[in-house]
């Protein structure tokens, strides 16, 4: 009798499909109880997880391409937030004030949006660096 081994569920490709799938459903079954079922803010970037990270545990070169894609928007979204913050409080960039009041803002985040960027730069790392293997891998003689 042959022992499976359950080790490939530690990937993690795997691992971060199953927290979207998770946070998915957790959504779905919130947004199914709301009254109007309009798209909000919490199922399109459930949904846009949710793709990602399907295209991820795919690893093919254009999965993990619309895997960069669509996980790049909140990093780019991310940054464009901290650059425009500065400009809100009227103080230099990278001023002792600008990153105190940054950090004190993220302090006072609820879960969702950290748990959206941590997700996202964690599939843009694993995207990119696939996307860079399989790049060598083809200029390789």
């Amino acid at each position: 009798m042959k022992v499976r081994s359950f080790s490939h569920l530690c990937w993690p490709r795997i691992v971060i499909l199953g927290v979207t799938v998770v946070y998915f459903l957790g959504v779905g079954g919130s947004w199914i109880n709301s009254p109007h079922y309009g798209l909000h803010k919490e199922m399109y970037f459930s949904m846009m997880l949710l793709i990602a990270a399907s295209c991820l545990v795919w690893n093919k070169t254009w999965s993990n391409l619309l895997a960069a894609i669509l996980c790049g928007q909140l990093p780019a979204a991310i940054s464009y937030d901290f650059w425009m913050f500065a400009k809100n409080l009227e103080v230099s960039i990278f001023s002792s004030s600008h990153i105190r009041m940054m950090l004190w803002d993220i302090a006072g985040m609820e879960w969702q949006p950290l748990l959206w960027c941590v997700l996202s730069f964690s599939m843009l790392s694993l995207s990119v660096t696939s996307i860079n293997r399989a790049a060598e891998r083809r200029a390789l003689p």
